[in-house]
């Protein structure tokens, strides 16, 4: 369990010194920050493909793999611009004896991004179409 007074005392005096507790925070922080611009975005392209599927646009194909494009772009943008990282991830991400508690912390933004976002997004584009399919069926 993280302690929060170290944690808050930290971001207080502007993190003048990281340490493992705050990296690992940091690292959890930043994945549950790419997991949600993931979902939201995933479900966006979901709902822009149930609307492309209802107006009978395109080819199936195409009302696919539009949504899916988009979806992939989107999300590997936002993951690696990350614009709400905070001080602490920027700290720990600069250190080169705490960098290793960050996930991907030796890869460029966007590889990252490609990797924790438009991968991911991608993998839950089509687990949620299937699970939708499935459930219409029913």
């Amino acid at each position: 369990m993280v302690n929060n007074s170290v944690l808050l005392m930290a971001v207080i005096q502007g993190i003048q010194e990281v340490n493992a507790v705050i990296c690992r925070d940091a690292n959890r922080s930043f994945i549950i920050t790419c997991l949600t611009f993931d979902v939201l975005v995933v479900i966006g392209g979901v709902l822009l493909k149930s609307f492309l599927d209802r107006r009978l646009a395109w080819t199936y194909e195409g009302r696919l793999t539009f949504p899916l494009t988009l979806t992939f772009a989107i999300s590997s943008g936002l993951v690696a611009w990350n614009p709400v990282k905070g001080e602490a991830l920027l700290a720990c991400l600069e250190s080169e004896e705490y960098s290793r508690f960050i996930i991907m912390s030796h890869v460029a933004a966007i590889p990252r991004g490609l990797v924790l976002g438009g991968v991911v997004s991608a993998a839950l584009y089509f687990l949620v179409l299937l699970i939708l399919k499935f459930a219409k069926r029913r």
